[in-house]
């Protein structure tokens, strides 16, 4: 029976939407950037192939209907932290200023959007960045083995927390 919260046509529509996401991100970067010139029909000619790559490729289009709700959950939880801090007396100036002068912030934006491609990854390519199993053997699985290893990890862990460590405490003010 059709309701109106029946959302399964939608499904059907995912080729479309993935489309026009690549399309228009693509696009908006390389007339924003001028990575290739100012010609913007190179710049749709470009973007409508790289569109259509990720529309035809399943494993990309999964790809990207993982990664984007989390994205998209990580960009309103921001927002709502900035509406939180504004709420309490910050203007819009001050928390760009903020932001701009502290670092450590697009350390951690850029940490979380790594970390989440890396989950989406893992999930659709298991076997590229997901722990080998004992029955894989050659250099990949032993170097994923090394790396992420808990020692390993915890071992680079302390190095970026001495590092950030003594670049706040050696800096001059």
């Amino acid at each position: 029976m059709a309701t109106l919260l029946d959302f399964g046509v939608l499904t059907y529509l995912i080729p479309l939407f993935v489309f026009f996401f690549v399309f228009l991100i693509i696009y908006a970067l390389f007339n924003r950037y001028s990575i290739l010139g100012e010609d913007r029909g190179i710049h749709a000619l470009i973007a409508f192939i790289l569109a259509l790559l990720f529309v035809l490729v399943a494993d990309l289009r999964n790809l990207l209907t993982l990664i984007v709700p989390f994205f998209v959950l990580f960009f309103i939880i921001m927002a709502i932290i900035f509406i939180g801090v504004m709420l309490l007396g910050m203007k819009q100036e001050d928390i760009t200023s903020y932001i701009k002068g502290t670092p450590a912030i697009t350390v951690i934006v850029i940490v979380i959007v790594v970390i989440i491609f890396l989950i989406g990854v893992g999930k659709i390519f298991p076997s590229f960045v997901g722990f080998p199993s004992a029955s894989q053997t050659g250099i990949g699985a032993e170097a994923r083995r090394v790396i992420f290893n808990p020692k390993v990890l915890g071992i680079i862990f302390i190095f970026v927390v001495s590092y950030f460590l003594v670049k706040a405490v050696g800096t001059k003010k």
